[in-house]
C-alpha cells in the first residue's frame, strides 16, 4: 500500500517503535527522503537495511548508530545528517555520492574514523563538524578539494597551525566557520591568501581583537 511513498519522517518514537518495525522500511523501494528523528531503536542494522533509493537522510539524536560504515550500501545518498550521535567507528567510507554532511556533537567519533568515513568524498561540498570534541587533527579534511561550505564550531583540533595548512589545500572553500575557538588567534594570517573565501564566520572567538577583527572586515568588504 505505501510502496510508491518517496518521503517519511519519524521522530520522538523512542519507547514505541520497534527495531523490528524499523526493518520493514527496505521494502519502500522508492523511498528517497527520510528523517529518523531521536528513534532509539534506529542502530546499525537498521541502517544497513534501509532501502538504496534513498537521497537525503537525516538520523540525529538517534544513540546507538556506532559504525559509519553501514551507510556505505546507499550508493545514491548525497546528504547525510547526523547530529548529535555516537559514532566511533567507520569499517568502510562514506558513499562516494555525499555532497552535504552533517556530523556536529559527535563526540565519541576520532580522527581515525573521521579519515576512514570521508575517504573518497570527491564530491562533498558541505562538511559541519561542529562541537566534535574528541577530534585532534582536522588535516584529514585537505582531501575534500571541492568543499564549499566548511563549520568548524568549537571542533578541536583547530588551531591557527592547522587552519592555515587546511585552507592551502581547500582552494575552492568560499565560506569558513570557525566560532567559539579558543585556539583562533591570527586569523588574519589564516585566511589573507585565500583566493576563494567569501564568508569568514568567528563568532565567540576570544583571541581575534579588535583590529584584527577591523582589518578582516575591511578585507572582505573590498574583495
Amino acid at each position: 500500500h505505501f510502496g510508491n511513498l518517496c518521503e517519511l519522517t519519524i521522530s520522538d518514537w523512542s519507547p514505541s517503535l520497534s527495531k523490528e518495525s524499523l526493518l520493514e522500511l527496505n521494502k519502500l523501494e522508492k523511498l528517497t527522503n527520510l528523517k529518523l528523528i531521536n528513534v532509539q531503536a534506529v542502530d546499525d542494522a537498521v541502517i544497513q537495511a534501509l532501502p538504496k533509493s534513498i537521497i537525503n537522510l537525516d538520523v540525529s539524536y538517534c544513540n546507538h548508530i556506532n559504525d559509519l560504515g553501514c551507510f556505505s550500501h546507499l550508493e545514491k545518498m548525497e546528504k547525510l545528517t547526523m547530529k548529535r550521535c555516537s559514532p566511533n567507528t567507520a569499517t568502510s567510507p562514506l558513499p562516494t555520492t555525499l555532497k552535504q554532511l552533517t556530523l556536529a556533537e559527535c563526540n565519541l567519533m576520532t580522527d581515525s574514523t573521521l579519515a576512514k568515513a570521508i575517504d573518497n568524498l570527491d564530491e562533498l561540498t558541505c562538511l559541519d563538524l561542529s562541537f566534535c570534541e574528541s577530534l585532534g587533527d582536522i588535516l584529514a579534511l585537505n582531501k575534500l578539494v571541492k568543499l564549499q561550505t566548511l563549520t568548524l564550531k568549537r571542533t578541536s583540533g583547530v588551531n591557527d597551525v592547522t587552519s592555515k595548512r587546511l585552507l592551502e589545500s581547500l582552494e575552492s572553500l568560499t565560506q569558513l566557520d570557525v566560532s567559539y575557538n579558543h585556539e583562533i588567534h591570527d586569523l588574519l594570517h589564516i585566511v589573507r591568501d585565500h583566493k576563494a573565501l567569501k564568508t569568514i564566520i568567528f563568532d565567540h572567538c576570544p583571541n581575534v581583537d579588535q583590529r584584527q577583527a577591523a582589518t578582516l572586515f575591511n578585507l572582505f568588504s573590498t574583495s
